[in-house]
């Protein structure tokens, strides 16, 4: 299907069409916005080509390393059905929103932050190295989100057949899952899980504190090092909970 792939070294909004005005959804808008301070003379400069794979390719680069590209965004508008393949480079943030019925969506940064808003798609990846990655709208897909330095937070539901969150240093707070089956583990980080539905895998491998409200069907907890604080609502399957050195505080419903 259709696409786009864009690398950037500049902060890059990647949002959807209106498909009311634009209804044969083949029509894209490439604009770079730059600050008054901006220095006409370090603005990066744009490629754009439509490969003969119907995918829309975006270069933007900086002319010097040392040119002040924070003073630049780039924004791109695709038709709400388009695949995403972004990446950025040193500190570049990127944000994507509201797209539906795609084959998938790949966003790695560096040492950028990624923001999602209502994201459809059978696969959507997320790979930061000390970027944070914040989901504010659900997403619904196959979803695959890690970091190495960064911090994971999601404030509506994921949904669909997987969920696998995963950091080394960073939190992941999640506000609510009904994948089928969800994967949440950090090294050295602290979970704040609420509302996880069906299958879940909880694993801290160093050392963290995890805390879980609002569990409904069967989970799988691994602390090597920590606290445990959880809330079961309801237990559909065996469960298993293993705290190697830290405190537990289980609560079960009155229906246990």
């Amino acid at each position: 299907g259709a696409g786009v792939v864009v690398r950037t070294p500049i902060d890059t909004s990647i949002i959807s069409s209106d498909p009311g005005q634009y209804q044969n959804l083949d029509e894209a808008f490439v604009r770079l916005y730059k600050s008054r301070e901006a220095n006409q003379a370090s603005q990066p400069s744009l490629s754009i080509e439509h490969r003969k794979d119907d995918n829309l390719s975006i270069e933007c680069a900086a002319k010097n390393e040392s040119d002040k590209v924070s003073d630049y965004e780039l924004n791109v508008e695709i038709p709400i059905v388009y695949n995403i393949k972004a990446s950025a480079v040193g500190n570049a943030n990127i944000q994507v929103n509201e797209f539906i019925e795609t084959k998938f969506v790949h966003i790695e940064t560096v040492g950028g932050d990624v923001k999602t808003n209502k994201l459809r798609s059978e696969n959507i990846e997320i790979q930061t190295h000390t970027g944070n990655v914040t989901c504010e709208g659900a997403l619904q897909g196959n979803i695959c989100i890690k970091t190495k330095k960064g911090n994971i937070s999601s404030n509506k539901r994921f949904i669909g057949p997987s969920a696998e969150l995963e950091t080394e240093d960073g939190d992941i707070r999640i506000s609510s899952s009904y994948s089928d089956i969800n994967k949440f583990s950090t090294e050295r980080g602290s979970l704040n899980l609420k509302n996880i539905h069906n299958e879940s895998h909880i694993t801290v491998t160093d050392q963290g504190n995890v805390t879980m409200q609002g569990v409904d069907g069967c989970t799988n907890i691994f602390v090597n090092q920590g606290d445990l604080d959880i809330q079961i609502s309801r237990l559909t399957n065996d469960s298993r909970i293993h705290v190697v050195n830290g405190n537990l505080h289980l609560k079960l419903s009155d229906s246990h």
